[in-house]
């Protein structure tokens, strides 16, 4: 009789774990095409830090922070914005502070379980101190991998092209960390 009434509550425990299991459990990724639905918030951070040095100037050291919060809209086209700060401390010279807010459009699709690709355009308004206002566009196409739920990194180019003043194009790369909250 004790054999088994310990097998029947062994037999409930097991039915009761395979019933609550999460039915997507997934190693690694597997979730890149949940960050594209209408109603997710996603919460990212371009936080970068650069050291220049140039043969006719002295080094230039700048760290940036820049925070984002996008909604997504409908499937796949969020809306949104960044605000950044910016310190650049050149090695001889006046260091610049830079606040900026940059609203932003983005086009989200999963291209595997793992990857996505996340293309955002912005309309960055900066504003240094000292300095004048400058506005620009900017174009990130970031490939992101979405190691686990709710959570993605990734790397891409960036294009940025100054509106206000004559500044150099600038052509390079950016990295992404995030996360997304589900509607």
């Amino acid at each position: 009789m004790r054999l088994r009434l310990s097998i029947l509550a062994l037999s409930i425990a097991i039915s009761a774990c395979v019933a609550l299991a999460p039915r997507d459990a997934h190693a690694f990724g597997g979730t890149a095409k949940n960050l594209e639905h209408k109603g997710n918030f996603a919460i990212t951070n371009n936080a970068d830090f650069e050291v220049s040095h140039q043969l006719t100037n002295p080094t230039d050291t700048i760290v940036r922070l820049r925070p984002a919060l996008d909604y997504f809209v409908i499937d796949h086209l969020s809306l949104g914005g960044a605000i950044g700060f910016e310190v650049d401390a050149p090695q001889r010279g006046q260091t610049t502070t830079v606040f900026t807010i940059a609203p932003d459009v983005g086009f989200a699709v999963g291209i595997s379980d793992t990857w996505s690709f996340w293309l955002i355009g912005s309309v960055p308004f900066s504003f240094p101190n000292p300095g004048n206002t400058r506005v620009a566009v900017d174009i990130f196409a970031a490939f992101l991998i979405h190691p686990a739920d709710h959570s993605f990194f990734g790397i891409g180019p960036t294009f940025t092209q100054a509106l206000t003043q004559n500044e150099p194009t600038f052509i390079g790369g950016r990295f992404m960390i995030g996360g997304y909250f589900d509607h």
